[in-house]
């Protein structure tokens, strides 16, 4: 719950007295969990909560059942989080009694994980407000503005066949000069891009209780060389003496070379 007031800068929560995490899903009212994860930004799409609780709720007396797909709502004490679906549900019993995990994301997942749909590929006379909207409306996800965001005219703007909902509103708002992001009703925002810098900050040892670091040279590379593209890319099979000589003829031209100095 360390970073819950800064979520308050952005979504409009209000952190006093307000430290218990409750999920609505069927009906039924999950209060009794072992432990919960919840996350949110400006830069996370879709908003996600990971709960682990017991099978058999104590307080409500009753046995819950939840499968995926289920709608469901996050509060943190009365205040709304994510509303989402049930995405991943997974029991571990043993002789203890059943222990269930349950993943949610927000309604946004469907704008990541589907494609886009267009009657045309290729609009012209809108502005990105209107084509993150029309992106969004056969997923059933409603977007808005605040503060003239994404009212930038666009003269023309193409869809890619196979995009996302998610890439082309990500593509669309950078050229709009704005960003996007889940509100707790499920609802996605469009904001200009502020210059107010947080209140806060995180202080390991105050506001921090757990933190932990990876470090990795994993996808590190030596060279990254790109090539010419046309139909032939090599004079001769690649198991011929000459395979070097080749691809520098191809990529020579361009002369376009990544190295990573480590």
């Amino acid at each position: 719950m360390s970073i819950a007031s800064d979520i308050s800068d952005f979504m409009g929560w209000n952190g006093e007295d307000q430290d218990e995490v409750s999920v609505y899903v069927a009906g039924m009212t999950i209060s009794g969990w072992q432990n919960v994860s919840i996350r949110m930004g400006l830069e996370v799409m879709p908003s996600t909560a990971r709960i682990a609780f017991t099978e058999y709720q104590p307080d409500g007396g009753y046995t819950l059942s939840v499968d995926p797909g289920m709608r469901c709502k996050v509060l943190i004490g009365k205040d709304l989080v994510i509303t989402g679906y049930v995405s991943v549900v997974e029991t571990d019993t043993d002789s203890n009694g059943n222990l269930m995990e349950m993943e949610i994301d927000s309604l946004s997942i469907d704008l990541v994980e589907c494609s886009a749909e267009f009657a045309t590929y290729q609009m012209s006379s809108t502005n990105a407000l209107a084509i993150c909207q029309q992106v969004s409306r056969p997923r059933g996800v409603t977007v808005t503005s605040t503060q003239g965001a994404g009212n930038t005219d666009i003269q023309q703007f193409s869809v890619i066949l196979s995009e996302t909902a998610y890439e082309v509103m990500e593509r669309v708002c950078r050229l709009a000069g704005c960003i996007f992001y889940d509100q707790p009703d499920g609802t996605v925002l469009l904001s200009p891009v502020g210059a107010t810098q947080a209140s806060g900050s995180l202080e390991e040892g105050k506001n921090i209780e757990h933190i932990s670091t990876r470090r990795s040279l994993r996808g590190r590379f030596s060279e990254v060389r790109a090539i010419i593209q046309n139909p032939v890319v090599l004079f001769t099979p690649p198991d011929s003496d000459d395979y070097v000589s080749q691809m520098q003829a191809v990529s020579d031209p361009v002369n376009a070379v990544a190295t990573d100095p480590v």
